[in-house]
């Protein structure tokens, strides 16, 4: 067994995968496992298994188990849920795509890009978006909701489907 990385046939020897709940479980037995759930979730929400001493993200033996190979990019959570770890769910994406489609906190407006600029003008709210680490001026516009409608458009017309 390499002390880096599994091969895939060797992740399979060691996990089950049930690709109706996204559950990684356990096929060998040994330091005190059963036939279980693999692994557990971190505090940022994210699945890992520990195998032969290392540290592996469930999303990528996953992979590793249904493709046959490691993936060549980082693996995005089409729904942003990293709990579910259904293939359905996963995809390989670039690092700005995975950017693209991570949760964001809530501004006062409610609406990612959107801003109140001033409550007395007849179109108060500002829509601004980063494009190529640029702010980009969109727009005034009299609600909020007007605003998140330009935005959203224009994330879906840059980013396609890693725009939420």
């Amino acid at each position: 067994m390499s002390a880096e990385k599994l091969t895939a046939e060797e992740v399979r020897e060691w996990l089950g995968y049930d690709p109706a709940t996204g559950i990684l479980t356990w096929k060998k037995r040994g330091q005190g496992r059963r036939k279980t759930q693999a692994g557990g979730f971190e505090l940022t929400g994210y699945g890992r298994v520990m195998i032969a001493g290392q540290r592996y993200m469930v999303t990528h033996l996953i992979w590793a188990i249904v493709h046959g190979k490691w993936p060549d990019h980082v693996l995005d959570h089409k729904n942003r849920n990293p709990h579910d770890n259904r293939l359905a769910n996963l995809r390989e994406a670039t690092e700005t795509q995975n950017q693209i489609n991570r949760r964001y906190p809530p501004n006062k407006t409610g609406f990612l890009g959107v801003s109140r600029i001033h409550r007395a003008l007849a179109k108060p709210f500002v829509a601004i978006m980063k494009i190529n680490s640029k702010s980009t001026y969109l727009g005034t516009f009299t609600t909020a909701e007007e605003a998140a409608a330009v935005v959203q458009a224009k994330r879906e017309e840059l980013h396609g489907d890693f725009a939420k």
